[in-house]
């Protein structure tokens, strides 16, 4: 007897699907349960299963097609005698537990995990709303705990007392452990990340810069730079959304690489800096210098290196980190005075942030991201700048 295998309804509102790719071709022996492709709605991407024991016999809708729900995506000939036809090998057996039979609902991040761990998904039992399977899932199925962030190593030493006006970070900055030897220095992060982008009108922001510039560079001798509102930014985007920086409770040491700088530099108790204050700390780096105890890093590109978007290093001991690219004229459309669009030419960069995917979530990641671009378009940086 044959079965028609049909796009399945995927939620409330989801009318359609589109096939990423198919897991098995014509000919090939399935079982009941068994994934036989792998389908992305506006939702989530998914397998569909095979809803009976043995053999395809027609692929109806190919890869990359858009099929209705209730449509039809491919026919499976059911019986004893398909199944001895096929000559399959031996398989071994399933484990109850499992989703068979249904369809497996997982978001594309908990798929890439699965993988990254040799995890089928199809063989675990989804402990979210409707079965849906989740990152804890997973991990408890790879034996693996999720991460979360450790306790902060109290200084053997007392604290400093907070510096008047800006100093450059010591190089030397790691903790000394109970073997008198220091830890080995972080490394860059290797596995899963997550890498997400805005684009923000910085038209406000270089006019503001244009304007307090050459007053800025004659009173203090360093160049007022884009890296300094972005630097206000981030660490206001901390404050806002701590889960990009776990150690963000105490006091934030910002980490500033540029162009100029290639080891650069680390700026204690940012929080407690204004715009100037940043441009002075981000002006007087050195090579000597060094990252490795930042509780956030940033990166810009400055001049006319002409890059657009700038993704930064990832260090195994940071959360997440963030870049911006150069800042370009480009035509936008915006909204006039009555409500109409109109074409204008903008100042506009690209911010990019990249994070570690197992510990920080992606809604908190975007949150993030715009609170940062909303504080530079905003560019209300005035009252810092005036002597």
């Amino acid at each position: 007897m044959s079965v028609q295998v049909q796009m399945p309804a995927l939620g409330e509102s989801v009318t359609q699907g589109t096939i990423l790719q198919w897991l098995k071709k014509e000919g090939d022996l399935v079982e009941e349960g068994e994934p036989l492709l792998e389908v992305a709605t506006d939702k989530v991407d998914t397998e569909i299963p095979s809803p009976v024991t043995g053999v395809i016999e027609k692929i109806i809708a190919g890869q990359d097609e858009t099929v209705a729900v209730g449509g039809d995506l491919a026919v499976v000939a059911e019986g004893a005698c398909a199944v001895e036809q096929a000559a399959p090998p031996p398989q071994p057996t399933r484990p109850a537990a499992g989703n068979s039979g249904t369809v497996v609902l997982a978001t594309p991040e908990v798929r890439a995990l699965a993988r990254e761990h040799g995890i089928a998904l199809h063989m675990l039992r989804g402990g979210g709303p409707g079965g849906r399977i989740r990152k804890q899932d997973v991990l408890a199925a790879a034996g693996a705990e999720p991460w979360q962030p450790g306790p902060l190593s109290k200084p053997a030493h007392a604290p400093r007392a907070v510096p008047t006006g800006v100093r450059q970070a010591p190089a030397a900055r790691q903790t000394v452990t109970g073997a008198g030897q220091p830890p080995p220095a972080p490394t860059s992060v290797a596995g899963s990340v997550i890498i997400l982008q805005q684009e923000v009108d910085v038209t406000r922001l270089v006019s503001l810069r244009d304007r307090f510039g050459p007053g800025f560079a004659a009173r203090e001798s360093v160049d007022l730079t884009i890296l300094a509102f972005l630097a206000q930014a981030v660490v206001d985007a901390v404050r806002k959304v701590p889960a990009l920086a776990p150690a963000a409770s105490g006091p934030i040491n910002l980490g500033i690489a540029t162009d100029g700088h290639t080891d650069g530099v680390v700026v204690e108790y940012a929080d407690r800096l204004n715009v100037a204050g940043l441009a002075r700390a981000a002006a007087t780096g050195s090579g000597a210098t060094t990252t490795a105890a930042a509780t956030f890093s940033i990166a810009a590109v400055e001049g006319d290196a002409g890059v657009l978007v700038d993704t930064p290093a990832l260090r195994e001991d940071q959360t997440a980190s963030l870049g911006m690219g150069a800042v370009v004229k480009r035509p936008r459309i915006v909204e006039g005075p009555r409500g109409e669009d109109t074409i204008t030419i903008s100042s506009v960069s690209t911010i990019s942030l990249i994070a570690h995917a197992r510990r920080v979530d992606r809604h908190a990641a975007g949150r993030f991201l715009t609170v940062v671009r909303k504080r530079l378009e905003e560019a209300q940086f005035e009252a810092d700048l005036k002597p």
